[in-house]
């Protein structure tokens, strides 16, 4: 019999298993997301982790497969276009080292010749390349599905033994049981465009299927057909990064979680501040986006994050969430926090608190139903204009203010002589522990450049190739 298992933020993970003396595992298609060289695995759905795995550095790109084919799930990280995999669930150093692919691919993980055993491809746009062995070289095929901007999943969704892919669409998912270009074979719809949506094989029954994840609940269903959850449960913490695997080897998917290496601070110890540097001496950088009159960049600031394994937080107005619903959706579905920047981006500094307050409170109702979770406590003042005052007033309604460490510029344009290249050496040249990137998610108004979202491949490596790691706000608050 075999199992897979993926995962999507916002892309996915794949899994697979073939039950020879015993099921094989699964693998995840795309990076696991957040930080810190900890897994939390547990066999079952309920109660505590009973498995605790140290691996890679703390900004390490991270993947879960069988890749030995033993029938349980184990690490392999990324740096650059290298890859180093290990083949048990204990700590130590890696059993194998290859390279495959180009540093900016998307990378996906399945069994995709059905021989029990997990190795990757890489996707470029709609193109991908696949390779049925965990040495260094070329795709030995490659073929055609999707738009370049879907989100991925991978499973076997047929039970055949082998993976396949299935885009997503809002809350819809067009399944195909080849490796080959062609339409779908067949889709259904499951869950809210704002879900994490996670792949497995639950069951044990050899095919893969969904669940869905809102804050810490959890919503599995074991067909791939429309309705609603076989199974609802309660799991980890509301700002985990959670992935799925087969942990020891009985068949069936269960889930672990990533957690950053330092505790969140206190509430009580955010107030008063409009924060520019996160309080930390760790290797940690969060990358924040801004959304106002324009969602241009959206689809690919999130295929680019998604691509790289990265997590960042968006702050967003309620205007742009009442233009723009799918795209807050979408920012929500690929696992972001989507903070409030206000309701209509008025200067603080000029309102009443009852002003301020106003604003505050009809950005989260035009938020909070497309995200799934309120605003609160990130929030970002409008043209970062603030007072003692203000702040006051924010830190009363639940909020915490983020600043930045440095403005990307990027808003500029080309029109104002800035370049992608210049982007990226601002963010690059300033580096630093907590360092809070601002970005913008729209389009320049009158040239129509987007060079924050050009900029962004080069500040992933960039940052990642200085020694650091990723992290969104939700990782600093408690």
């Amino acid at each position: 019999m075999r199992r897979i298992t993926s995962w999507c933020t916002a892309v996915v993970l794949v899994l697979v298993g073939v039950l020879v003396a015993a099921p094989t595992a699964h693998a995840q298609g795309a990076a696991v997301g957040g930080w810190g060289g900890r897994y939390f695995l547990n066999d079952a759905f309920t109660g505590i982790a009973n498995r605790v795995v140290d691996y890679g550095d703390a900004g390490d790109e991270t993947y879960f497969g069988d890749w030995d084919g033993n029938g349980t799930d184990t690490p392999l990280v990324r740096r650059g276009n290298t890859f180093f995999l290990r083949n048990s669930l204990t700590s130590g150093i890696a059993d194998v080292q290859f390279s495959f692919g180009n540093p900016g691919d998307e990378v996906l993980v399945g069994d995709w010749d059905g021989n029990g055993t997990d190795t990757l491809s890489v996707r470029r746009g709609s193109v991908v390349y696949v390779r049925n062995t965990l040495t260094s070289g070329y795709a030995e095929r490659q073929f055609t599905y999707g738009d370049p901007g879907d989100v991925i999943l991978v499973g076997d969704w047929d039970g055949n033994g082998a993976d396949s892919l299935a885009i997503r669409r809002l809350g819809r998912y067009f399944v195909r049981n080849s490796l080959t270009s062609g339409p779908a074979d067949h889709f259904f719809g499951f869950g809210n465009e704002s879900d994490i949506v996670l792949a497995g094989d639950w069951d044990g029954n050899g095919t893969t299927t969904l669940a869905v994840r809102r804050g810490i609940r959890y919503f599995l269903r074991n067909s791939t057909t429309t309705g609603g959850a076989d199974v609802v449960f309660d799991y980890g913490n509301p700002s985990d990064r959670t992935f799925a695997g087969d942990w020891n080897g009985d068949g069936r998917d269960t889930l672990g979680t990533r957690r950053p290496p330092v505790q969140p601070t206190a509430w009580t110890g955010w107030r008063g501040v409009d924060w520019e540097t996160l309080p930390t001496s760790q290797r940690v950088v969060a990358l924040t986006f801004d959304g106002g009159s324009s969602d241009v960049g959206v689809p690919r600031i999130l295929a680019t994050l998604r691509r790289h394994g990265v997590d960042a937080t968006f702050f967003v107005t309620g205007d742009f969430a009442r233009r723009y619903p799918q795209a807050v959706q979408a920012m929500a579905g690929d696992g972001h926090p989507v903070g409030n920047h206000s309701n209509t981006h008025p200067e603080f500094t000029k309102l009443s608190d009852a002003g301020m307050r106003a604003e505050l409170a009809a950005a989260d109702a035009s938020i909070a139903p497309l995200a799934g979770q309120p605003t609160r406590p990130l929030f970002r003042y409008p043209y970062g204009d603030r007072s003692a005052a203000t702040t006051a007033v924010v830190n009363g309604a639940g909020y915490i203010p983020f600043r930045w460490t440095v403005d990307s510029l990027g808003w500029q344009g080309t029109s104002g002589g800035r370049t992608a290249a210049f982007v990226c050496q601002r963010v690059l040249s300033t580096a630093r522990p907590g360092q809070v990137v601002l970005l913008h998610v729209g389009a320049h108004p009158t040239d129509g450049s987007v060079l924050d979202a050009d900029a962004l491949p080069c500040i992933i490596e960039g940052l990642r190739a200085r020694g650091y790691a990723f992290g969104d706000l939700r990782d600093m608050v408690a």
